[in-house]
């Protein structure tokens, strides 16, 4: 039984070790692991309106972003002129998500029910 106690210890401290050494990221004061490391690099507005013949984009600089929109909308990222349709990515207003573009240079939105802003920011 002593065994199995000291060898049940030993595969603990094992795994507890084996965490800290694949995972290794950086931890706030409370001790809660960061996952997302980005630095904002540049940030852009983007004016969308609630009619389906709209297209708004412009011109994307990183890899990834981060979009907030003021209301409800419809988001397409693409090359050339995107144009963006209620079967395109929907995002709710006041959530921040983030995407990687995947090379793709422009974004275009469209408001599902009215018309606002989508802030995006290049992140790096």
């Amino acid at each position: 039984m002593r065994k199995l106690i000291i060898l049940i210890a030993i595969l603990f401290i094992s795994s507890v070790a084996w965490a800290e050494l694949t995972v290794n990221l950086p931890k706030t004061e409370g001790g809660v692991a960061v996952q997302n490391q980005l630095f904002p690099y540049s940030s852009q507005t983007l004016s969308f309106g609630n009619a389906t013949s709209v297209t708004n984009s412009t011109a994307l600089v990183g890899q990834i972003i981060r979009l907030y929109a003021t209301q409800d909308c419809f988001v397409e990222i693409g090359n050339g002129t995107p144009v963006a349709s209620s079967a395109d990515c929907f995002l709710p207003s006041g959530i921040i998500e983030t995407f990687t573009t995947k090379g793709m240079v422009t974004i275009a939105a469209l408001g599902a029910t009215a018309s606002g802003s989508l802030y995006i920011t290049d992140m790096y």
